[in-house]
């Protein structure tokens, strides 16, 4: 066991050392221009040591000390161990006791990695409090996008108003939530009973609403990212696109299934001086899309 991991790992090294060391990798970086880690719309300064710490992006973890989740990490170990037949669990004991010797020694190392990391983090955090900011993500790529919360809030704000919403003086949530039990009741041919119960969301809550910073466009608008899993037709919504994918064949012939796909289907079109390659952008799609036509159209298709 321990030497296939070994031999992965192995190949995986050499995989890095190959795209690392070819001059496409390099020519590839100096050609393309990529979103950065960090964006700062604040007047906040931040060391070289914060600096770094923030472009490991919002999913980075700092270890934690290795006195804090060693006797756990013992202890799953040998649980692991006994799940094995029992005449390879003395083998896994011996690789196991190597491997656990390479990590309390090499622990050292990554403690004080780990102490430097939360000090930084802590200075982070206290200037972000003293100047009343916050970090948040940006539409495009994984880059961290630091900004004032005011300024959050107002962008919020405008773009709420410039698509005319309005304030609801009722949340209406418990009566979508009734209105779904009794048309859950009405569906046994599309829903069978049994399944219904567990379609219901129990204290179900509105959607919440994250905004997402467009670093690419003037102003830095926000594109709207709305949480439904605590909303009452989360689950049944979930099951009716699996319903509707395995019903409803549509013909997907202007569709890209992603961007590897579509340089894929770039790279084979042949295209002279007399082309013109031109993207369209369509503002807000999702919230433009005609209901009552797209119930219509679907039923008829189904049909």
């Amino acid at each position: 066991m321990e030497t296939h991991y070994n031999n992965l790992n192995d190949k995986l090294d050499k995989l890095q050392l190959k795209q690392h060391g070819t001059k496409q990798s390099k020519d590839h970086q100096q050609r393309y221009k990529f979103h950065p880690r960090t964006v700062n719309l604040t007047k906040i300064n931040f060391t070289h040591e914060e600096w770094s710490l923030l472009n490991n992006g919002l999913q980075h973890n700092i270890e934690k000390p290795l006195d804090k989740y060693w006797t756990d990490l013992v202890m799953e170990t040998e649980q692991a161990i006994r799940m094995l037949e029992p005449k390879i669990q003395s083998p896994f004991r011996i690789l196991a006791a190597k491997r656990l010797k390479q990590i309390k020694t090499s622990s050292s190392h990554h403690n004080a990695t780990a102490k430097g990391q939360t000090y930084i983090l802590r200075n982070i955090n206290t200037k972000l409090r003293k100047e009343d900011a916050m970090i948040t993500r940006a539409d495009k790529g994984k880059t961290c996008v630091i900004i004032y919360n005011k300024d959050y809030t107002n962008k919020v704000h405008d773009f709420l108003d410039n698509n005319n919403f309005h304030k609801l003086p009722k949340d209406p949530t418990d009566k979508y939530q009734k209105n779904i039990i009794q048309t859950l009741k009405t569906c046994n041919l599309i829903i069978p009973t049994r399944q219904q119960k567990f379609l219901i969301l129990k204290k179900p809550s509105p959607p919440s609403l994250n905004a997402l910073i467009k670093i690419h466009k003037p102003d830095n608008p926000i594109r709207p990212v709305v949480n439904n899993k605590r909303a009452p037709t989360y689950k049944i919504a979930k099951l009716l696109v699996n319903k509707l994918h395995e019903h409803l064949h549509l013909k997907y012939t202007y569709n890209a299934k992603d961007s590897i796909s579509l340089a894929n289907d770039l790279t084979k079109l042949e295209i002279n001086e007399h082309h013109r390659m031109i993207t369209f952008d369509i503002k807000d799609l999702y919230v433009n899309i005609p209901i009552t036509e797209t119930l219509a159209i679907t039923k008829q298709l189904l049909s």
